[in-house]
């Protein structure tokens, strides 16, 4: 073994404990197992993801910031859509070997 492994330290490899799994559908909708005993589904689930990421931001005025966004969001229904292609007048040097143009958006 070499020098620095784990076996000569008396070192635990490292490993990732999951307490919970969270997915997000999309508005109102989301999944969540907690802990491997609970379930829930649908707005409950969703709330509760909204509520651990604003927790895990740091700071008040990110929390703030981010909430605010959400908030307008959410009343106001505004859609992003954040896809980024190249344009038909970038120049050579912006467009990856191989692309001749960008596929047509329909």
């Amino acid at each position: 073994t070499s020098p620095g492994s784990c076996r000569e330290r008396n070192l635990r490899p490292f490993g990732i404990v999951t307490l919970a799994q969270w997915l997000v559908i999309g508005r109102n909708a989301g999944v969540a197992h907690l802990f491997g005993r609970w379930s829930f589904t649908g707005f409950p689930a969703w709330v509760m993801w909204l509520s651990v990421h604003l927790f895990k931001l740091i700071g008040f005025r990110n929390r703030l910031l981010v909430l605010t966004g959400w908030a307008w969001d959410y009343l106001f229904y505004e859609r992003v859509v954040r896809l980024i292609l190249p344009s038909e007048n970038a120049p050579a040097s912006e467009v990856a070997e191989g692309d001749s143009k960008p596929p047509p958006i329909s």
